[in-house]
């Protein structure tokens, strides 16, 4: 049974992490780390497990905290990547290459 523990839907930035592995080493439940170290466990549903598909991501969620047995768990309603400058496509301007050879003008 899911009953929901806080009514208000959350906004959290973090770094999708695996709890648990299956036997092949595959990732089988993640968290989200936030930068409070708070870790919010993921609710295996159908977004959730797309979610999982980008451990070791940085990741802005929304979703709302809801109670599983006695754990509480994060339902992801939506989620997108966080891009850095180093994960961005090139704009295509790279410096220019030297055009000719050095000169020597010592003689």
């Amino acid at each position: 049974m899911i009953r929901r523990a806080e009514p208000a839907e959350l906004t959290l930035r973090g770094i999708v992490i695996a709890t648990a592995w299956d036997a092949a080493g595959a990732p089988c439940a993640v968290a989200l780390a936030t930068s409070g170290e708070a870790d919010y466990p993921i609710l295996p549903d159908r977004t959730g497990v797309r979610l999982a598909r980008l451990v070791r991501s940085e990741v802005l969620v929304c979703g709302r905290l809801v109670v599983q047995g006695q754990a509480s768990m994060l339902e992801v309603r939506s989620f997108e990547p966080i891009a850095h400058a180093e994960d961005l496509p090139s704009d295509g301007l790279e410096p220019p290459e030297p055009r000719g050879t050095p000169t020597d003008r010592s003689s």
